[in-house]
């Protein structure tokens, strides 16, 4: 977050706050960022930060955000947009059974706008609560929206499959993604119980304007960063592969950020490191009948921090690509 907002031409950054390295140079703590964002980080002052900000960025673990978030509403702050979970499901009774809490501010979650543009755009612009979607969520609902779209197209459940880089765990330490325990493995985790999965079915719902069920396994590998994505969708209709190509090149034909492959062409993840382009492919299988949609993003760029500024851009009514127009970092 920090790394694009530091070079988007419409932004100053004016403060930084934090519980951990309050009173530290933000550069100190991270090297990274040396004579690029060298402030120094505050503690949290919900009046102060709206009072001094137009926007308010929140990143913050699961179960965190929601008094922060509903401290900056209550203090007049013109936007806030939370990069973490709390704001994502409408249903708090959910958002308890995923993630293990009440909900920290169940009243808010009303004013809340779940923040994918492709998806959402013209809410976006009324929102004075973004809540950023988590990456999971972010690369299926890419990948499998113009079939919902269409006519009743898809039929539940969806068979999905994310594979991604152990950055999405956070900086946060566990055994899991230790180095010896994570490097040369592979491995599934929270198969049916993944706390992404009732924000896929909300959207993915939305989009159908019906209930649709996900079938979702996570997978981690050690890589650093990137999430692929492959949707595996039983279709209601006859279709071919020159149908299936027409539908996503109509549906994502003004979409900046999202690249939808010729055929012969897979997503992968070093296509979109470091980059906010999500890219997708849809291919037909007639052995089956079914669609195989496929997709990439970065996790911290479209799945996180880009889609964060995205965001931003469309309150403000910027244009999309500003501050995030750029190729992805290859080699």
């Amino acid at each position: 977050m920090v790394r694009i907002l530091s070079c988007h031409p419409e932004v100053q950054i004016e403060a930084l706050a934090s519980h951990s390295i309050a009173g530290e140079e933000f550069s100190s703590a991270v090297g990274a960022f040396r004579c690029v964002a060298d402030m120094v980080c505050e503690e949290f002052d919900a009046a102060l930060l709206a009072e001094r900000c137009d926007a308010v960025f929140v990143a913050v673990p699961a179960t965190q955000s929601g008094p922060l978030v509903k401290a900056l509403h209550g203090a007049g702050a013109k936007f806030v947009l939370d990069t973490g979970p709390d704001f994502r499901l409408k249903d708090a009774g959910a958002f308890a059974q995923y993630y293990g809490e009440e909900h920290p501010a169940p009243e808010l979650l009303a004013d809340s706008v779940y923040g994918l543009a492709e998806t959402n755009r013209e809410a976006i612009k009324g929102a004075k609560i973004v809540a950023v979607p988590g990456c999971y969520p972010i690369g299926l609902i890419l990948a499998v929206a113009p079939l919902l779209k269409k006519d009743d197209l898809a039929r539940s459940p969806l068979i999905v499959n994310s594979v991604s880089g152990i950055s999405g765990a956070g900086r946060s330490l566990s055994e899991d993604f230790h180095f010896p325990e994570a490097n040369e493995n592979a491995r599934a985790y929270k198969v049916a119980v993944h706390q992404h999965t009732p924000e896929m079915e909300q959207e993915i719902s939305r989009i159908a304007g019906r209930d649709i069920q996900v079938i979702f396994v996570p997978h981690t590998v050690p890589m650093t960063r990137g999430i692929i994505t492959t949707a595996t969708v039983s279709l209601e209709k006859t279709v071919d592969q020159d149908g299936l190509e027409a539908l996503y090149n109509g549906f994502y034909a003004d979409e900046p950020f999202v690249r939808v492959l010729p055929r012969g062409k897979l997503p992968e993840t070093k296509n979109v490191r470091g980059s906010n382009f999500c890219d997708v492919a849809v291919t037909y299988d007639p052995r089956t009948e079914r669609a195989v949609a496929v997709s990439a993003i970065d996790n911290l760029t479209k799945g996180t921090a880009g889609q964060a500024v995205q965001d931003m851009n469309i309150l403000f009514g910027l244009d999309e690509t500003c501050g995030l127009w750029w190729g992805a970092m290859s080699p």
